[in-house]
């Protein structure tokens, strides 16, 4: 479902009005969420937030010493997110530079092309992380939903890999989120986190982080061998 900026700029001048919570936004319980995709992304790291809306997330992202920037539909959302970030937000479709991670909260559901988005997406970051809404009925603003169940999904980002971070089971598609069990009062806001990467990306992460650990031993062996010879020399 396509909307002008006048229908965000609307929706956000008055979810501005109800801040910190955003009145019926709930940003207070969404941001469980939205901690949970911090907690995924290094301190220092350069993230780009697509579709930013508020920018709840990236002033969470700040605290962990990130540079944040973004783009939204909406140029009230844009200024409200300059002011609150200090980051580099535009009124704008595109991604500009490439990132550590690209996030996109709410946005997939809206669009009828998702593959090709979480593909360009790829073309800027390596990681890709977006939430979804918990419901998959395709009412209201969802109505252009790319899927109806977990299997529509897997169809839709065949190409791609992915797994859930707002559960202990990530590599299990369709399972029941931690918030469920751990905060069941949250409810209707326990949504799934997808973290998305071109095919063998997870696979090649954890062969770089064996090569760096590899490395790094490596090199502390060299320097214990390169002080032996030197106390050996001074004998």
């Amino acid at each position: 479902m396509e909307h002008d900026a006048s229908y965000y700029d609307s929706k956000w001048i008055k979810t501005i009005k109800g801040m910190p919570t955003g009145g019926e936004y709930r940003f207070d319980i969404r941001k469980h969420g939205y901690k949970l995709a911090c907690d995924a992304i290094p301190d220092g790291s350069k993230v780009f937030d697509y579709a930013c809306g508020l920018g709840v997330i990236d002033q969470m992202l700040i605290e962990k010493d990130c540079e944040v920037s973004g783009n939204d539909f909406s140029p009230v959302a844009v200024e409200y997110c300059k002011k609150e970030t200090g980051g580099d937000f535009r009124v704008t479709p595109d991604i500009w530079g490439t990132y550590d991670v690209v996030i996109a909260a709410y946005f997939l559901e809206h669009i009828v092309d998702p593959d090709q988005w979480v593909e360009m997406a790829l073309k800027h970051a390596p990681r890709v992380i977006c939430h979804l809404p918990r419901n998959f009925s395709h009412h209201g603003e969802h109505i252009d939903m790319g899927w109806k169940s977990w299997p529509d999904f897997k169809l839709v980002f065949k190409d791609y890999d992915f797994i859930r971070l707002d559960t202990h089971d990530e590599k299990n598609i369709d399972t029941m989120a931690d918030v469920d069990i751990k905060y069941p009062k949250i409810g209707q806001f326990a949504h799934p986190i997808i973290e998305f990467r071109k095919k063998g990306g997870f696979d090649a992460s954890k062969e770089n982080k064996t090569k760096s650990k590899s490395k790094d031993t490596g090199t502390g062996k060299s320097s214990s061998r390169a002080k032996e010879r030197e106390e050996t020399k001074e004998d």
